[in-house]
Parts: C-alpha cells; sequence; structure tokens
C-alpha cells in the first residue's frame, strides 16, 4: 500500500516491500547476514539467495528455541546448513530483526512465506551506523548470549557468532596525545565538538551537515564514516573515548 518511503537514518517499508527491501540487501551483502525472527519457512528464492551469500559473507538464521525440532526436519533446515549457514534458538523469542552489514530491518514480518504473501506488514530500514544503530546493535549482541546453537549431522565448520560488539577491529591510536580532522586525517588538538582542521571545516560549513560521512576518526585516526555527530570510530566509541 505505502511501499518504501523515508530519508536519512530510517526509511519505513510496507507490505511486500519490506520482503523485496530485504532480499536485496542479502543479495548485496557484502560483510554479514544475520536474520532473527520467531518463525521462519523460506521459499526457494530465498534459499538459493541466502546459499549464494554465504559464498561471501557469514550467514547466521535465530530463532525460537520451541520451533528447533520441527525446523531441523524441514529441508530447507538441511540445504541452508549443507551450505554453511549457521542457526541458533532463542526462548520465547518473538523480535524480527534483519541485519545485513550497515543496515537493518525492523518489523513486524516474519522469515516465512506466509508473511510476505499473505499479511500485513510494516517495518523500519534502520543505518546501524546512527545512534538507533547502536541501540539495535546491543539488543541483538544480547539476544545472542542467551542463544544456543542448533546443529545438524550435515552441518559445515560453524561460522562466526554474530557479535558487532566484538567485530570492530581494534586499533592502536597513532599518538596518545591529540586527535585528528575527519576528513584529511590531519593532527589537531582532540576536541570532539570540533573534529576538523580549520581548512576542512571551513569546506563542512558551507553546507553545514553533521551527518555527512567524512573518511577518518578523530581519536585514532583510523579510517572510518565519522561525522560532525559522531567522529569517533566504533572501537573508539566503545572504549569511551
Amino acid at each position: 500500500m505505502f511501499g518504501l518511503f523515508g530519508s536519512g537514518d530510517i526509511e519505513l517499508a510496507s507490505d511486500g516491500e519490506l520482503f523485496t527491501q530485504l532480499r536485496q540487501l542479502i543479495t548485496k551483502a557484502e560483510e554479514d547476514v544475520l536474520l532473527v525472527a520467531p518463525y521462519v519457512d523460506p521459499n526457494d528464492d530465498l534459499v538459493r539467495v541466502l546459499k549464494d551469500a554465504t559464498r561471501r559473507v557469514s550467514v547466521e538464521i535465530w530463532f525460537r528455541e520451541d520451533k528447533a525440532t520441527e525446523y531441523r526436519a524441514a529441508a530447507w533446515f538441511h540445504d541452508l546448513t549443507a551450505a554453511g549457514v549457521s542457526f541458533r534458538a532463542i526462548k520465547n523469542l518473538h523480535a524480527k530483526l534483519y541485519a545485513i552489514d550497515d543496515s537493518c530491518i525492523v518489523s513486524s514480518m516474519n522469515l516465512t512465506k506466509a508473511s510476505w504473501n499473505n499479511s500485513r506488514e510494516f517495518g523500519c530500514i534502520v543505518s546501524l551506523d546512527s545512534k538507533h544503530g547502536d541501540r539495535i546493535i546491543q539488543y541483538i549482541d544480547a539476544l545472542g548470549e542467551e542463544s544456543t546453537v542448533v546443529g545438524s549431522p550435515r552441518q559445515k565448520e560453524a561460522k562466526r557468532h554474530w557479535n558487532r560488539s566484538t567485530r570492530a577491529r581494534p586499533v592502536e591510536p597513532r599518538t596518545s596525545q591529540g586527535g585528528f580532522c575527519i576528513r584529511c586525517s590531519t593532527s589537531i588538538p582532540f576536541s570532539p565538538e570540533r573534529p576538523y582542521c580549520k581548512a576542512d571545516y571551513e569546506k563542512w560549513a558551507e553546507y553545514k551537515n553533521p551527518d555527512f560521512k567524512d573518511k577518518y576518526c578523530h581519536k585514532c585516526g583510523a579510517p572510518s564514516a565519522a561525522t560532525l555527530k559522531r567522529p569517533l570510530c566504533r572501537a573508539c566509541f566503545d572504549r569511551g573515548e
């Protein structure tokens, strides 16, 4: 009815557009795919898309603990397991979260044919690099701590457990004093409120977009999609610097 709309760190989608966005994100995934839904019953097309994704990235599916026995007997479970998809079960799970690279679909949609074809659904597509994304990552990591592995005799060696807080690559600061311009990496005094050198601040001030993504962490100087609002990379932010 509404399709896809919105802008910035959050877009809104409804009905069939949710599944279309999910499929597109999986097809283009470059790092990892995590599908969290209590109920799972993928169609043949999604099974093919997920199997293709395992050739490039880590793929995990988490579902309700009380569905584990049923799902382990399903043909799609064995096909995906053989391709390298990892499965986990969570007691009382009812959340639906689909995190692919730096985006996450938060919605009412289950990972089932019935949801895509017969149900009225609504959801948000959230950037995981936003403040909202931080909360989503914390929640998913907490779910992961409560999860248990669901294996199969045909399972390949398990992929790594999705956990963004441990995936952030630790970067040692290039200097113990000062900071770096988030656009050119020039050494400047450390001040999160002023993360640009004078020349680059003047360029930024032409448009004054606090969400414009630049190139370097203000604290450690490592490559990072830093902004005036969020000048630190995830590793430095997590360390409270």
